[in-house]
């Protein structure tokens, strides 16, 4: 597990997965992936990271910056997969759910 996800807290039992685990799933499923290339899967786990940085950063503006350009990174590398891509069905689960949790909506363009 990378540094910045392990420093998240772990939060009570809840319902609710907390972002520590979604991003442990969500790192997971992009080192798994046989679809993804090795530069494809080193820039969706930066992103990761990113995110979890994004959830210990108090400065609001930057917060939302990390988040932006981690759905971003994600929507431009999912778009030249096929949609049987493992990695584009947990995107498609995981992201809203972590995007929620750090207090930001999935806008999908369609």
């Amino acid at each position: 597990m990378t540094s910045a996800i392990r420093h998240l807290p772990d939060e009570p039992e809840s319902e609710q997965p907390s972002l520590k685990q979604l991003l442990t799933q969500l790192q997971q499923v992009i080192e798994s992936d046989a679809d993804l290339s090795d530069a494809d899967k080193a820039d969706l786990l930066e992103q990761v990271q990113g995110l979890a940085t994004a959830q210990q950063t108090e400065e609001p503006a930057q917060k939302e910056g990390l988040v932006r350009k981690a759905k971003k990174m994600f929507e431009a590398t999912l778009k030249g997969l096929p949609d049987t891509a493992k990695i584009v069905e947990a995107c498609s689960k995981l992201l809203p759910m972590i995007l929620k949790t750090l207090g930001f909506r999935l806008r999908t363009a369609n």
